[in-house]
């Protein structure tokens, strides 16, 4: 009997030991996952942070580029809308300028009057203009300038000629029959803008536009295929200003 309750107790105690053994060994399993998921779980809360320190980094960055984008923009709007006002201004002087033109020479035409003259017993009828309104020159010159730069040559020309007949004795009256004379040529009429740049040195000898004249009469001439006028020209443009700019290119294209 005793020997049966001794076994028991032993068998007992055994199966304790058995279980307390397994147990530990859940315990140490268990204990190794959870670290290797706290280790996982700090990785993924780093690497989230380093993300998000990253997308704040670009997001700090295209802000900083919008910002100098719009200065930009705020920029180049401004000076379109300044350069627009410019342009706006400018055709509205254009314009007034344009009228005034008109109503001069309107003015110039309307109001004319005759004397008659007699001078012992011959009778002299002379037709003399007379402007009540004194017309200012070289602002009707600019605007002829403006409407050759646009390239709008028929009108720029006869606005030159017009103000050349009317005010030959102005200091712009050979200006204005060199620039009839280059609206001709910017068309390649070589034979009209000869007459033109012709007219030019023999009529106003003493202008500072003869030598630019004379060297375009050469280029008339070389347009016109007349090499031998051409140098003819050149040579009078070296002998008379010789120390012109156009001198010193009539040098190098003909070789003097």
């Amino acid at each position: 009997m005793k020997e049966n309750v001794k076994k028991i107790v032993l068998a007992a105690v055994a199966g304790a030991c058995l279980l307390t053994g397994c147990a530990g060994q859940v315990a140490v399993v268990n204990r190794a996952e959870w670290e290797q998921q706290k280790q996982e779980i700090a990785a993924l809360k780093a690497g989230i942070g380093g993300l998000q320190t990253s997308v704040e980094k670009l997001h700090d960055e295209e802000m900083k580029q919008l910002k100098l984008i719009n200065a930009d923009l705020r920029v180049l709007f401004s000076d379109l809308s300044r350069n627009l006002n410019v342009v706006s201004g400018k055709l509205e002087e254009n314009q007034y300028n344009l009228e005034k033109l008109s109503k001069t020479t309107t003015q110039l035409t309307e109001r004319k009057f005759v004397v008659r003259s007699v001078a012992g017993r011959d009778s002299l009828l002379q037709d003399t203009v007379v402007a009540e309104d004194k017309v200012d020159v070289q602002k009707l010159f600019k605007i002829a300038r403006e409407d050759f730069n646009a390239k709008d040559y028929e009108r720029a020309r006869k606005e030159f000629e017009e103000l050349n007949a009317k005010f030959p004795d102005d200091n712009l009256a050979d200006d204005c029959r060199y620039w009839a004379a280059e609206c001709y040529y910017v068309q390649k009429k070589y034979k009209e803008a000869l007459e033109q740049y012709r007219e030019v040195v023999e009529k106003y000898p003493t202008g500072d536009m003869g030598p630019a004249a004379m060297f375009k009469m050469g280029l008339c001439y070389k347009g016109l295929s007349d090499k031998k006028n051409m140098e003819k020209t050149w040579t009078d443009l070296i002998s008379k200003y010789p120390n012109s700019d156009e001198a010193m290119q009539a040098k190098a294209r003909t070789g003097n």
